[in-house]
This record gives structure tokens, sequence and C-alpha cells, in this order.
């Protein structure tokens, strides 16, 4: 299984990267804090599971969002955000690959529903 993590923030990723890992140490993580090299990453390989930031420099979390509908990709997202905005939720689960919306930092007791790439509530 392969996650990819884009957030503008390296500490927030070396935190996300190191609590899912604690949970299985097997998955591989690539990280990007550089919205746009994320994008092309994911266009260019496989990815399981997507852990997006919302508010980014360069490209933000919701054209990422577009670009992922307009090619009709099949990638589970989660939104991994320090926004509380119900606004901001209310938007993200528009997009059909959004299957949670969740506070920074991830919580240890969501990486195995995350894992699973079902939808939370």
């Amino acid at each position: 299984m392969h996650i990819l993590i884009i957030d503008d923030d390296p500490i927030i990723n070396f935190v996300t990267r190191s609590t899912i890992k604690n949970y299985d140490n097997q998955l591989v993580m690539t990280d990007f804090t550089n919205s746009e090299l994320g994008l092309q990453f994911m266009l260019c390989n496989d990815i399981d599971i997507l852990l997006l930031d919302l508010n980014m420099p360069v490209l933000s979390g919701w054209e990422i969002l577009e670009e992922i509908e307009k090619r009709k990709l099949d990638i589970p997202v989660y939104i991994l955000t320090s926004s509380i905005s119900e606004i901001d939720m209310a938007k993200a689960y528009e997009y059909s690959c959004v299957k949670k919306f969740i506070s920074k930092p991830i919580p240890f007791s969501i990486v195995p529903l995350i894992l699973s790439k079902d939808t939370i509530d």
C-alpha cells in the first residue's frame, strides 16, 4: 500500500508518517510540502490513499481535489487539515473521493480506518 501525504508543513508530514508507521511500519509513504510536485507525483504513480491538506501555497487542496475529479481518479482522499470550518467540511464532502475530514494532527485511533479505505463516520 502506498500512501501519499501532501501538506506544506514538514512537521505535520513527519508526525503523520510517524503515526502511521507506528501502526504498520511496512507501508510505503511519500510526502510533499510542495503541492504541485505532490500532484505530479500522484498523477505518475499508483497511490492507494491520499492524505491532503486544504490550505497550501502553489496549489490548494481544493485545486488538487478538482484535478482528481476531472481526471476521474479512483483515489480515496482523507482531508487532514487545521481548518475547523463547517463550510470547508461541507465543501470537501461534495467531492466523491473524500472519505473523511480530519483535524490535524492525525489521531492514531483513526489510522486503521484510513488503511481500510472506507468512509469514516
